[in-house]
């Protein structure tokens, strides 16, 4: 049986952070779930822990918070929400200025999500890459640090993914030799493989099945495999175990014919990824050239990951 909770901002820590530090560095914390959160002003009211997710093209507001900061939810404009396990009914709300540390986002709404089966999430939000819009990113999972327009300039030509036009970033690269196109989700714990891919690298190997539940009602099931080695832009790693499924947010991403990968925070845990929203272009360094991963299990079955929207 899950219940619905929300924990408070104190229960994380999170009236203690700094909002940003002598570089502008905002410090990155990790809820026991997997996720990176960031603390995060709705107007005046909060901060609120907001998960930090590339695999969202909108930003994000739990629906109970939304009642809690008086949101009309009546006021709202009905659509739907595409995530991992499916879709769900959502209203896109206009929302009071977001500040995660860096001066006001440029978010003017926020689509709800309603995480019944996810409390364990502990956030309130997420923050999609609509509120980097323009901007220049540097996520650093070594150091546990977020910096927006960071000082140190960049070279255009070796930022070797994209950024598609709804807002996800692609790239291209090999898993055990296969062309693949990945997608990168920081709001992902685990990496997914679709039924294409599957195909290709599983002959002969055999999958534990695993419980996957998506920030949403539905849940789906995944079975994990070992793929060999997945390399793509600045990225390298051997003996890779990731979650084989036929989960529709493949359908929703046009990545469902072709071999597919969502990269989560398994594989990212160690790199830098250097996001360039006005240039539409991104890429991944990571300190090893080609590190070696455990072949177990995380500590859980239940792997929590995100919503996104399409």
């Amino acid at each position: 049986m899950f219940t619905r909770t929300l924990v408070s901002a104190a229960a994380l820590g999170l009236a203690a952070w700094g909002m940003a530090g002598a570089d502008d560095a905002l410090e990155l914390r990790q809820s026991y779930a997997g996720h990176y959160v960031l603390p995060t002003m709705v107007g005046d009211r909060g901060p609120f822990p907001f998960i930090l997710d590339t695999g969202a093209n909108h930003t994000a507001i739990l629906e109970l918070l939304a009642h809690q900061l008086d949101l009309s939810l009546r006021d709202g404009v009905p659509d739907t929400l595409y995530g991992l396990t499916g879709s769900n009914a959502t209203v896109i709300l206009g929302v009071a200025a977001l500040d995660f540390g860096a001066g006001p986002a440029p978010v003017e709404r926020a689509v709800t999500i309603d995480a019944d089966v996810n409390a364990d999430l502990v956030a309130f939000g997420i923050i999609g890459t609509d509120a980097f819009r323009g901007q220049r990113l540097e996520i650093n999972l070594a150091e546990y640090v977020l910096r927006v327009e960071p000082d140190a300039p960049w070279d255009l030509d070796e930022l070797d993914g994209r950024i598609s036009r709804n807002g996800m970033l692609l790239a291209r690269g090999t898993v055990s030799g296969i062309d693949t196109t990945f997608m990168i989700d920081t709001g992902a714990t685990r990496s997914f493989i679709n039924r294409a891919l599957a195909e290709e690298v599983m002959t002969g190997r055999q999958m534990q099945r695993v419980e996957v539940f998506g920030m949403g009602p539905q849940g789906g099931n995944a079975g994990e495999v070992g793929i060999g080695t997945v390399r793509f832009t600045g990225l390298c790693h051997r003996n890779v175990r990731a979650l084989a499924s036929d989960f529709p947010i493949f359908e929703t991403l046009g990545l469902a014919q072709e071999p597919a990968m969502i990269v989560g925070l398994d594989l990212l845990d160690q790199g830098v990824i250097r996001i360039d929203f006005a240039n539409n272009a991104f890429t991944i360094d990571s300190s090893a050239a080609c590190r070696r991963r455990s072949s177990s299990l995380l500590d859980r079955n239940m792997i929590y990951d995100r919503w996104g929207d399409d």
